[in-house]
């Protein structure tokens, strides 16, 4: 498989490099921000792919694939800068699928529990998405540009994702740096999380690749957390304590409201692919695991 993954020096995405090429794939990535030696330099606001992508991935017909991880999800972001945002995360990304659906790519683009209200939760793929912000006005715009472009096109949505390595970018670091710093972690009143470990995230991507997956599923982990609760298991595991505080959310003085209960349904996908999700007591442990680690080598 030769696969494509636009935003290779994100979060998800480099996971995503990594993992496929781990497992053999033959892998390019594309980066906006943080071109390297082995990421080409891709704008998703204004780039063609032929800018970005090697010519043999464009015309040769031996299995390939896409993977969209590239886009602005600072929510407040898209609210302030409704026109910018846009251009990347709806404009550029149906750009690109058209322009990659063209020479033949079937394209995944991961969107987010954003399309819905949050209202109730335990949203499903036949749920009607409303969206309560512009970020999942957006995001839904995409789906289905994407989804109207080819039927061999892929709508993956996510919701919290984490991860087990301490120091990136993720929900944990940040709960790990506020604690060592003796500072309280201020938590939503009532808002209910559905997080996924990034590398299943990955492994749910390849899978679906493999399958050749179409259409729309949600990719995520069957728990649903209250983030206070979440953050008190953290502390359990990760050891320390610290104040947590439960406020309603007008008090994080957001431009945007936050969703309560967004989380996501992933039963269609998990029957689908046979996936298991690690728990987050698993990923807990591990991420505890590797902090022992880090502070031992020091």
């Amino acid at each position: 498989m030769r696969l494509l993954v636009v935003g290779a020096s994100g979060f998800i995405g480099g996971h995503l490099l990594n993992g496929a090429r781990g497992a053999g794939w033959t892998v390019f990535g594309t980066a906006h921000d943080h071109p390297g030696e082995r990421l080409a330099r891709f704008d998703l606001a204004q780039d063609r792919i032929e800018e970005g992508a090697p010519p043999d991935f464009l015309s040769d017909g031996s299995p390939r694939c896409a993977v969209i991880c590239a886009g602005v999800t600072d929510i407040d972001r898209c609210r302030r800068e409704r026109e910018a945002t846009r251009r990347v995360n709806v404009d550029g990304t149906l750009r690109l699928v058209h322009d990659l659906n063209a020479r033949g790519v079937p394209c995944v683009c991961l969107s987010s529990d954003a399309v819905f209200d949050g209202r109730r939760g335990g949203y499903t793929e036949a749920d009607t998405p409303a969206p309560v912000t512009e970020y999942g006005r957006q995001k839904l715009a995409a789906e289905e540009g994407v989804l109207a472009a080819a039927p061999s096109n892929l709508v993956l949505r996510l919701g919290k994702i984490v991860g087990d390595v301490p120091g990136e970018s993720h929900l944990f670091t940040d709960w790990l740096e506020l604690q060592q710093a003796g500072r309280a972690i201020r938590c939503i009143r009532g808002q209910v999380l559905s997080p996924t470990w990034v590398e299943d995230v990955v492994a749910g991507v390849m899978a679906a690749v493999r399958l050749r997956l179409s259409g729309l599923f949600h990719l995520c982990a069957p728990e649903a957390w209250l983030r206070a609760d979440l953050v008190r298991r953290f502390l359990e595991v990760v050891g320390g304590t610290v104040d947590i505080v439960e406020e309603d959310a007008a008090a994080f003085g957001f431009v945007e409201e936050r969703p309560l209960r967004s989380w996501l349904d992933g039963t269609r996908f998990a029957t689908r692919t046979g996936q298991r999700f690690a728990t987050m007591g698993d990923v807990l442990s591990s991420f505890s695991s590797r902090l022992v680690a880090v502070r031992g080598a020091r």
